[in-house]
């Protein structure tokens, strides 16, 4: 992902993230991400972003990717790197956490059919 994707794409996760009131967790969020996750999507993370409870400056830096035919989702590693993950048109976004088994489960913003 260029930087100049990260910006187009963090600035409509974050639209996202605040016209939700309501968002999926935990498990539910998690099934509906991997029951898309053959799709495109992008993958990234957003460092010092308070719109969602992750830690501030968890990583140095930022990381982003845009991926196709993922067949395969590690639950565990997604929520360590307190990954975001939203389709192509981020029309739908799976927050992960690092303390997803304690007080923050992933969180899922954004179309759910």
């Amino acid at each position: 992902m260029t930087d100049a994707e990260y910006r187009l794409v963090f600035t409509a996760f974050r639209t996202l993230v605040e016209n939700d009131n309501a968002p999926l967790s935990g498990d539910k969020a998690y099934e509906l991400l991997a029951s898309r996750a053959a799709h495109a999507v992008w993958l990234f993370n957003t460092p010092g972003y308070k719109g969602v409870p992750v830690a501030p400056n968890a990583h140095e830096g930022t990381y982003g990717y845009c991926v196709a035919g993922l067949s395969r989702l590690d639950r565990e590693e997604m929520n360590r790197l307190e990954m975001v993950v939203t389709d192509a048109d981020v029309k739908y976004a799976c927050v992960f956490n690092h303390e997803w088994q304690a007080v923050a489960p992933e969180l899922w913003y954004g179309e759910c059919a």
